[in-house]
């Protein structure tokens, strides 16, 4: 390593036995966090990152400011005509588009001046394998009222989506004892916004044959009859067909369209019928229903890993950004009154200020950002205390011993000698450092209820001697070695 930095020396020669990146802490010393007089209403503030640098991406890539909005009333608020500013002189600056927020619901809001009203989507599965359903099967034909919402379907009998007499059916599914012709399905599920339904796509585990309908609407249907006419309990599918899903392989998809008055506000029925190929022949329904919605339901589950979905990332983008250093953030509904404010005071990188608990008048900061999520363990407002250590950086002719200390008697010490980030894992200061060659210590404090303190670096060159000035590096050391992000190795690439 001496020949290399023999190679690139300017004006004057540089001998380094070692050296190591120096990181920037994560640090928040004292932070001021006002919150304003106003009583907040039930759409509030409730996480902001004015300084992301690595926490959240956009859809360009970028690592834009956020904010993030919480319903915390009991009923969904339309957002259109509510506004949200960084200035007292213009409350007005960016207005939100025609979203709900359900309750308990968040809506994310990157703070980038790119000043995007486009509504983003996100995709949950509100049918699933292992949901409860009613089922009954297919001895006679049934009540030509059992495809709609409004069916009372109480006297079918209980089961778990995945319903059959085959081998497919394990695994937590419902297995039939008989071996009906054919066999009717009903599950019903919740929407709080219709109109927040942006796409919908209806993936089907199927053994022969079957038909799905939503609300009544019949909505996809494979090997069997023609489109818009119900097959009758005895018909039977045009073509044997085995299932897919217990093998892990991808099931068939069926996009819906979405006709007006297709999905209602509230209880929404999907209702599909399975038919066999011929008789004692097994039988099994397993149906899949996916929505993309503009707003984040406050029971989000996602979307199964087996259907393949991937959100196509869109997010809302306010045209103005958050000054790290500290401003006041302005709410204010549709006839302009502010419903929620609050002044952040000076924030650092990749750290969040949060409401906690959720949605409620108290503030914390979050080492660990939540950005469409349940705000989770915070911090109070400032770090715990930064590390001294005994001796200064720099030459020492022999060995040295090193103490650390923190002015707070209730902090604890960790510390590195590798040149890497003291964390959880690293050892406990207990007792002064005996070092005898060149070494890097590094060391930061913890305290319950503090973020961490800044991290303390230290280079002690034991042994060494120059007659021209050194600089001293301190690298992580995956920054040289990684596979990936070291820049001593080959790489994977």
């Amino acid at each position: 390593m001496d020949g290399m930095f023999e190679k690139i020396s300017v004006g004057f020669r540089m001998r380094l036995r070692f050296i190591f990146l120096s990181l920037i802490s994560v640090f928040v010393s004292g932070m001021p966090i006002t919150i304003s007089a106003q009583v907040p209403g039930v759409i509030r503030i409730n996480e902001i990152m004015p300084l992301n640098t690595k926490t959240f991406e956009d859809e360009d890539g970028d690592f834009s400011d956020w904010l993030e909005l919480f319903n915390a009333g009991e009923a969904t608020v339309s957002l259109e005509g509510y506004k949200i500013s960084d200035d007292p002189a213009e409350p007005g600056k960016w207005l939100f588009p025609d979203i709900g927020l359900s309750p308990g619901g968040r809506l994310v809001v990157f703070a980038s001046g790119k000043d995007r009203t486009e509504l983003p989507g996100r995709w949950e599965t509100v049918v699933s394998w292992g949901d409860t359903v009613r089922y009954l099967p297919g001895v006679a034909e049934p009540d030509p009222g059992w495809r709609e919402n409004v069916f009372d379907d109480s006297g079918w009998e209980k089961g778990i989506d995945g319903i059959g007499t085959s081998a497919a059916t394990i695994a937590g599914g419902t297995i039939l004892e008989e071996r009906p012709l054919s066999l009717y399905i009903r599950v019903s599920f919740t929407i709080d916004v219709a109109d927040g339904i942006l796409n919908a796509l209806l993936h089907m585990d199927y053994d022969d044959a079957f038909v799905a309908y939503l609300n009544g609407h019949e909505i996809a249907r494979a090997n069997i009859g023609t489109p818009g006419t119900p097959p009758s309990f005895d018909d039977l599918a045009d073509a044997s067909r085995n299932p897919v899903f217990f093998m892990g392989r991808e099931l068939p998809e069926f996009p819906v369209e979405l006709v007006p008055g297709l999905l209602v506000d509230g209880e929404n029925v999907l209702a599909v019928q399975v038919h066999a190929v011929k008789e004692n022949y097994h039988i099994l329904g397993m149906p899949f229903l996916s929505m993309e919605m503009i707003a984040v339901p406050a029971d989000a589950r996602g979307t199964p890993a087996q259907l393949g979905i991937e959100d196509a990332p869109r997010y809302l983008h306010a045209n103005f950004g958050i000054d790290a250093d500290g401003e006041t953030l302005i709410l204010s509904d549709p006839g302009g009154a502010v419903c929620d404010s609050v002044t952040t005071g000076h924030m650092t990188a990749d750290i969040s200020l949060g409401r906690s608990p959720e949605g409620a008048s108290g503030w914390m900061l979050f080492d660990r950002p939540t950005p469409g999520g349940a705000n989770g363990e915070g911090f109070i407002g400032r770090s715990a205390a930064a590390v001294t250590a005994s001796l200064p950086n720099g030459f020492y002719a022999g060995s040295q011993t090193i103490a650390l200390s923190t002015e707070s008697a209730s902090a604890t010490i960790r510390y590195t000698l590798d040149g890497s980030l003291p964390g959880e894992d690293s050892p406990e200061y207990v007792q002064p450092i005996a070092i005898n060659t060149p070494t890097v210590i590094r060391a930061a404090a913890s305290e319950p209820g503090y973020l961490p303190g800044p991290v303390l670096t230290q280079s002690y060159l034991i042994g060494e001697s120059s007659t021209i000035p050194v600089i001293s590096l301190t690298f992580d050391p995956p920054d040289l070695w990684d596979d990936d992000i070291g820049i001593y190795v080959r790489g994977n690439s």
